[in-house]
């Protein structure tokens, strides 16, 4: 399923060496019903990660993880 980031109630953006840690917790959100915005879901060979989050933005607050 793909969420467009302005519909998405998470959005998960991660550094590549912590995709082991991104990768399930956008599985674990999505399996508890939450639209998860992720790029493995999302973006294409060649698409610019920017321009997809100046698209839009999430519904509700945000909370970072780091």
């Amino acid at each position: 399923m793909t969420t467009p980031i302005g519909q998405a109630d998470v959005f998960i953006s991660h550094a590549h060496e912590d995709k082991e840690v991104a990768r399930p917790l956008a599985e674990a959100l999505r399996q508890r019903g939450l639209k998860v915005w992720y790029d493995e879901y999302v973006l294409r060979l060649g698409d610019s990660l920017r321009e997809a989050i100046e698209r839009g933005s999430p519904r509700r607050g945000s909370a970072w993880l780091s």
